[in-house]
């Protein structure tokens, strides 16, 4: 089949579908999402505890993380250096907690956490 653009002499317009992570803002506005999320996270006292001790980085590492999936630059797999087996492997073990949740609120779900 002949290229129709070619033959009228005019340069076809392409458009493009914009990733999920162009869609989410890019890094800017991903990395903002995961620094306030997590901010709103260490002070929820339910399940604050989970967290008090994570990395400063985390909420970053995890923006990353989110940003790649979604089409972004590969900043988790390059410059953290991540991967899914490095990131179960910095979680295994970390905590283990009996989280004060009655049991009508969730359920038959357990309260028992172990990342």
């Amino acid at each position: 089949m002949p290229n129709l653009a070619k033959l009228a002499g005019v340069n076809p317009i392409i458009i493009s579908t914009p990733t999920l992570y162009e869609w989410a803002g890019g890094e800017e506005a991903i990395q903002k999402l995961f620094r306030i999320f997590y901010d709103k996270v260490l002070k929820d006292e339910l399940i604050g505890p989970v967290f008090r001790n994570m990395s400063p980085d985390h909420p970053r590492h995890v923006g990353h993380f989110v940003a790649e999936v979604f089409g972004g630059p590969k900043k988790y797999t390059g410059e953290d250096g991540g991967s899914h087996a490095v990131m179960i492997g910095h979680h295994i073990g970390k905590m283990r907690i009996e989280l004060p949740v009655a049991p009508k609120r969730f359920g038959s779900v357990a309260v028992a956490f172990v990342l």
